[in-house]
């Protein structure tokens, strides 16, 4: 403004006058192209990465819920019935095919015809290591959870803290399924632990490995077990330390920031892997007409034991082969707009102790374990704790938001040209009376 007042000052040399001219063409035009510059940077949206730690509240932290998974999905006494060798003689074409890459076992019309009649959830169910011959002792901040005199107190006391759940595995359970359980301290006292019971005489012949499946993941996440669960084997004592890590994403347009909050159809809050897996079960959907026991779609039925072994496991076959990517790329599983994630470490010892086992045996009192080597061959203790209470939080932030944007247009146009909003106001105001004078002529 004073620019404007010294440049049209009639009473001025008109040196003067010229030298504020060149000040205000020189001001005007580097304020301006400072302006350019915020504008165009703000609006590349570029994205910057802000880490923090924060305490849960009351200095309580909700526990991960805990997936485990006996690595042999059907007993061996289940699949020795009759009416169930069917399951057995697919069970036995899919593992010699997948070793030879070649049709070995052929099945007859009798067996396909009652495969068509049974639903894989069914027979998941029924041929399952039950939930009380696998869990020995569950434990949870120090304090037995089956501590029951009666078995059917202690099958109910099980049944109230793990529940069911359908997997790539068959019929598995889950420790805080509901996200409730809270710790108030850190280390191996503090958190869940169990003593499991693999079971191996029940092992099916075609099971070559022996232990379980673990997996850590958030309440509301479906479980990929067999794809990022931890393997631990028989005769051990696992110590499985976790910090927890939430994630906060921007969505568009932000650079590499393409999340997303908005659920698939019928499969509850939305987080990645719940996403992938009914991506996955509509393609089954199409090319089957029916989802594997673990797929999450409303209104598709689950495969018969025909359906999952002739078509479904075939093109979930062909999905990890890149067959369906076109498809895969059309359901949009971006990241979660916010998603918690646990990161771990895994230590184990043997278990049980040569000192300690005649004591595990005699407190026992089975049959079938008389000697250490039994205790080895069947039973894992395991442990899952926080390493720490803090929450890492990982945040995408806009590298240069609105007011970062506000603050340089100003600044450049206070300091160079001496504007201001009070300015602009006043070449409104000085605007609409001249237009009212026009007007009144």
């Amino acid at each position: 403004a004073s620019f404007v007042r010294f440049i049209f000052d009639e009473t001025s040399p008109a040196l003067r006058r010229f030298i504020w001219f060149v000040m205000w063409v020189v001001c005007t035009g580097y304020a301006l192209t400072n302006i350019y510059n915020a504008f165009n940077q703000y609006f590349t949206f570029e994205t910057s990465t802000k880490l923090s730690y924060q305490y849960g509240e009351d200095g309580n932290l909700s526990l991960p819920a805990i997936t485990i998974c006996n690595m042999n999905k059907y007993k061996k006494s289940w699949l020795s019935y009759p009416e169930n060798d069917m399951v057995k003689r697919y069970e036995e074409k899919q593992v010699w095919e997948k070793k030879l890459g070649m049709r070995v076992i052929e099945i007859t019309d009798d067996i396909h015809k009652k495969a068509k009649a049974v639903t894989m959830d069914i027979l998941q169910v029924d041929g399952k290591h039950s939930i009380d011959n696998m869990f020995q002792e569950v434990k949870f901040n120090e304090q037995q959870l089956d501590d029951q005199m009666w078995y059917a107190d202690r099958l109910c006391a099980l049944k109230s803290h793990l529940t069911e759940k359908f997997t790539e595995l068959g019929s598995c359970y889950t420790f805080n399924a509901d996200g409730e359980k809270k710790v108030k301290r850190t280390g191996a006292n503090f958190g869940a632990s169990f003593v499991i019971n693999i079971n191996q005489s029940e092992y099916a012949d075609t099971q070559e490995s022996a232990g379980i499946k673990v997996m850590l993941h958030h309440h509301q996440e479906p479980p990929l077990i067999k794809e990022f669960g931890l393997a631990i084997p028989p005769g051990s004592n696992a110590f499985i330390s976790t910090r927890t890590l939430q994630m906060y994403n921007l969505g568009p347009p932000y650079k590499n920031s393409n999340c997303t909050s908005k659920p698939r159809s019928g499969t509850g809050p939305y987080n990645q892997m719940a996403c992938i897996l009914a991506c996955h079960a509509e393609i089954l959907a199409q090319e089957c007409k029916c989802q594997q026991s673990h797929m999450p779609l409303k209104n598709v039925e689950v495969c018969s034991l025909y359906d999952n072994e002739e078509c479904a496991e075939e093109t979930i076959s062909r999905i990890h082969k890149g067959q369906f990517n076109d498809r895969i790329r059309d359901c949009w599983c971006n990241e979660a707009c916010v998603s918690t994630s646990y990161s771990y470490s895994l230590s184990t010892a043997d278990y049980p102790a040569v000192a300690a086992a005649n004591n595990i045996l005699s407190v026992a009192g089975d049959p079938n374990f008389q000697t250490i080597e039994d205790l080895k061959e069947n039973f894992i203790q395991l442990h899952v704790y926080f390493e720490t209470l803090a929450v890492e939080k990982v945040e995408k932030v806009p590298s240069y938001s609105v007011p970062n944007l506000l603050g340089d247009f100003g600044g450049n146009m206070g300091l160079f040209i001496g504007a201001s909003v009070a300015t602009l106001a006043e070449v409104v105001d000085y605007v609409a009376r001249l237009v009212c004078l026009v007007v009144k002529k």
